[in-house]
């Protein structure tokens, strides 16, 4: 979660919350991406970048959300409890997530998923 400071005066703008590095025997590949949120509102918003062994975003690995009023979540419109990406990145030994608040108002992510295969050796 990405809470307002004390002063309740300023927003949450660019508040970043990234995992710790997840070593694989085997390259992989990501296939999907799910992010399970408190229904989102306006003015929610952030950047999903996936990170490589070398501490480096992965090519095609950056993932944004920001709300758009409406009804169809195919689109990503309305308020969502789940936000699917589907990427088309490079393959890894290594993988960690770094999520970066890029909206005004706050927001819960509850949960990330990620389903992957190995490719290769």
């Amino acid at each position: 979660r990405f809470l307002l400071p004390p002063s309740q005066n300023t927003s949450p703008t660019l508040g970043v919350y990234e995992t710790q590095t997840q070593l694989f025997s085997k390259r992989l590949t990501v296939k999907q991406i799910r992010v399970y949120t408190e229904p989102t509102a306006a003015n929610n918003s952030f950047q999903l970048d996936m990170i490589g062994s070398d501490g480096e975003v992965l090519d095609n690995g950056t993932f944004t959300y920001s709300f758009v009023a409406g009804s169809d979540d195919t689109k990503m419109q309305g308020s969502l409890e789940r936000i699917n990406f589907n990427p088309a990145m490079e393959v890894g030994y290594a993988l960690d997530i770094r999520v970066t608040n890029a909206g005004t108002a706050n927001m819960t992510i509850k949960k990330i998923e990620i389903d992957w295969g190995t490719e290769g050796k």
